[in-house]
Parts: C-alpha cells; sequence; structure tokens
C-alpha cells in the first residue's frame, strides 16, 4: 500500500518536474533538485485574453498530474501481480524512469543524460541483482542499443535532419542493458508501430518519440520479466 501511495504522489509531481527541468537545463544536479519541486510560475494575467490562457495551463497541469498518478499507481500494482518479486523494486524504478523521459520529451522534445545515463547503469544492477537477464546479455544489448540507432542515424542524415537524436540513442543503450538484444528488437518494433498509428490518426507529421519508446519498453518489461520473450 505504501508503495501505491508513493507511486501515486510521484505521478501527480510528473507534469511540475517537467516543467521545471526546461527551467534549469544546463544546470547541474545540485541546483537541479534545488528548483525541482518549486510550483511552477505563469505569466502574471493582465488581460481576459491571458486570465484564460492561465487557467487553461493550470487546468491542463491539473489533468496530466492526476493522468500520471492513475497510470504509475496502476503500474505499481501490476507490476506487484505479474513480475517476480526479486525484480519488482527494479521494475518500479524502471517504470517510473520511462514517465519522467516520456513527460520531459513531449514537452521540451529531448531526452536529457541526466535520466538517460543513469538508466543505463540501473540496467546493469537489474541484470545482476534481479536475475531475469543474463548479464552478458544485458552487455551485449547495450552495445547493440548503441550501434543500431548510430548506423540508423548515419543512413537518414542524408535524408532527414535531426530525425533520431542523442537522447534516443542513450535511452537505447539503457534499454538494451534491461533487455537484451532480442527483446530491444521486438521493443523498437512496438514503438515504431505505436508512432505509426499515432501519426496515422493525429494527422501530425513529427512528435516526440520517447513516449513511445516508454509505451514499448513497459510492454516488453511485462514478458521478459516473465521470460515470453527470450533473451537470444
Amino acid at each position: 500500500m505504501i508503495s501505491y501511495i508513493c507511486a501515486f504522489l510521484f505521478g501527480l509531481s510528473i507534469p511540475c518536474v517537467a516543467s521545471r527541468y526546461g527551467k534549469v537545463v544546463a544546470s547541474d544536479w545540485g541546483e537541479w533538485l534545488f528548483y525541482l519541486w518549486h510550483k511552477p510560475h505563469f505569466p502574471k494575467p493582465k488581460t481576459k485574453k491571458r486570465i484564460n490562457k492561465l487557467h487553461s495551463l493550470w487546468r491542463k497541469m491539473v489533468f496530466f498530474s492526476f493522468f500520471w498518478a492513475i497510470i504509475l499507481t496502476g503500474l505499481f500494482i501490476a507490476i506487484d501481480l505479474c513480475i517476480p518479486q526479486s525484480a519488482q523494486l527494479w521494475a518500479k524504478i524502471f517504470v517510473c524512469f520511462m514517465a519522467l523521459l516520456s513527460a520531459i520529451d513531449q514537452q521540451y522534445f529531448l531526452l536529457p543524460d541526466i535520466f538517460t545515463v543513469p538508466l543505463i547503469f540501473i540496467g546493469f544492477g537489474y541484470a545482476i541483482w534481479a536475475n531475469i537477464i543474463p548479464v552478458e546479455q544485458s552487455f551485449i544489448g547495450a552495445c547493440y542499443g548503441f550501434i543500431l540507432p548510430s548506423v540508423a542515424v548515419f543512413v537518414s542524415s542524408a535524408f532527414l535532419k535531426d530525425a533520431f537524436g542523442g537522447g534516443d540513442v542513450k535511452m537505447l543503450v539503457g534499454l538494451g542493458t534491461w533487455f537484451g538484444v532480442l527483446p530491444l528488437c521486438a521493443l523498437l518494433l512496438i514503438s515504431v508501430i505505436s508512432f505509426g498509428l499515432f501519426a496515422i490518426i493525429t494527422k501530425r507529421r513529427s512528435a516526440a518519440y520517447g513516449p513511445h519508446l516508454a509505451f514499448a519498453s513497459i510492454i516488453v518489461l511485462f514478458l521478459t520479466a516473465n521470460h515470453l520473450i527470450p533473451f537470444l
């Protein structure tokens, strides 16, 4: 029950955390943590139009706060029900990272090193102590997660500028440490399908890719934790 309360409260804070990240994007850990939990500041309204815009921003903030709170609480419950006990804590940390990365990428179109790099090291810890993925497969998955998008960037750069960013590469390296090669391939396939459906439904030609990677990675997390996808 305590973990569910923590998940709900953490979910409530995600939109605030994402909005504050942009204020200290170039700062270090200490300054980032100092400003992180401050109440978001919107410009003081002077006209009716600005007042309506301010109210709209607050409604949007509240909506996404409860959205993430419900999503994270539901994921924590699903983890306790569907994932082996040795991997439950790691899985809960993982979905929190995915939620933060999704929210920040959706707002700023970037996946910050302050989250993607720790994801890599925590992934190795997951391989060593959770007894889900062999350590050697975690290392090979990290290499594959770096090589595949790097080649894709090299090939696509001649045709599409900024099609794939460095944050996406680092996130895939981190996901490779968590899942290994074959699950990472499944993850990429699911994320591409998700992004394609999103583009068709919304008729948008460009959008943040991080949320689709996060969505696919959570699906693969449950599948690999129950050995429904082999590591080779």
